[in-house]
């Protein structure tokens, strides 16, 4: 009976799995997330057959040799692992300075070279101020989507699991006690390999979850009684959703701002800066102010945006307690 379960759940398409070779860097050994298969990343048995890859410490996680986006990638990353309020300072520090020195700058070109009016400026700086708000806007909403999914997730993960573990008194006692040690096994695996390379932005489908797997194995026999098939039918589905909710929890890790969006932000950033200072350099007070301002809010949606870049360790993350509590439960 379970065959014909398994059978009729198993997509048309066979995936096309990679062969990854140990000890390989990670940033080339493991594709993007959600291109496994023809037929979409979301069949569990994908999921639970793949042995590319059994597990994570079979690849090497070093870096090649230091360049200038490597720099600016260990700095963004060095800035997203602080404190919500760290971050928040660090943003309007590196804001202030900018702007002192745009500030410095633009009294020496107006001062030497220049005399510009705000009717002159405003065809310049209106267009850049247009652009560097809908990208903030835009950028904003969709960490906060992001981070949104990202708990949607972990939540449904969760909530299927602990439906899993409840469903398994259907069965007989030794399959519900291999059930309910793959569960275990299955969220401990989360807890202490996935959401390390999810933090380090290096979660794959590739890995193998051997929790889920051995949940499979155990509903792998012929029921004698409906409330045996009943409760394969349910777990088998369940299972499904695990494997959906697991590979969008992967891909919410995966979604960090591009770096060319990163420097068109700070480039648009500078521009305006200078061009607001230039305007206004004839009253230095005035143009103090106005650059200030300028850099503070631009500071405020910056600091949201680095904080919820990265739902799994940066300033703001995703919490492990609904997990943990599952796990604290089942222990018991």
């Amino acid at each position: 009976m379970i065959s014909e379960i398994v059978q009729a759940a198993r997509p048309k398409c066979e995936p096309h799995r990679s062969q990854a070779k140990p000890r390989q860097n990670l940033r080339t050994a493991i594709p993007v997330i959600g291109t496994t298969s023809e037929c979409g990343p979301l069949s569990f048995i994908t999921l639970l057959n793949s042995d590319a890859v059994s597990r994570p410490d079979d690849i090497s996680l070093a870096h090649g040799p230091v360049s200038l986006e490597g720099a600016g990638e260990y700095m963004l990353n060095f800035i997203q692992e602080q404190s919500q309020q760290s971050i928040f300072l660090i943003v309007i520090s590196v804001a202030a300075l900018c702007a002192a020195v745009v500030l410095c700058f633009a009294r020496l070109i107006k001062t030497r070279f220049v005399d510009v009016t705000f009717a002159t400026m405003s065809t310049a700086i209106v267009p850049m101020g247009t652009i560097l708000g809908l990208i903030l806007g835009f950028l904003t909403q969709r960490e906060w989507e992001n981070f949104d999914a990202a708990s949607r997730a972990l939540y449904q993960e969760t909530t299927q699991l602990n439906q899993i573990a409840s469903a398994s008194s259907l069965l007989p006692e030794s399959s519900r006690n291999r059930i309910l040690t793959g569960v275990k096994e299955h969220i401990r695996h989360v807890l202490d390999v996935e959401w390390k390379l999810m933090s380090a932005e290096y979660a794959s489908t590739l890995y193998r979850a051997p929790g889920l797997a051995a949940i499979k194995s155990a509903i792998a026999f012929e029921p004698n009684t409906q409330s045996e098939r009943l409760g394969q039918q349910f777990i088998l589905g369940a299972l499904s959703e695990v494997a959906t909710a697991r590979v969008n929890r992967f891909r919410s890790s995966q979604t960090q701002v591009a770096p060319i969006v990163w420097a068109s932000i700070i480039v648009l950033s500078i521009l305006l800066m200078i061009g607001i200072a230039v305007t206004l350099s004839g009253t230095f007070t005035v143009a103090t102010f106005a650059v200030s301002l300028f850099a503070a809010s631009v500071s405020f949606p910056l600091s949201i945006i680095v904080s919820f870049d990265r739902p799994f360790s940066g300033g703001v993350t995703i919490a492990k307690e609904p997990m943990q509590e599952l796990l604290k439960y089942l222990s018991q």
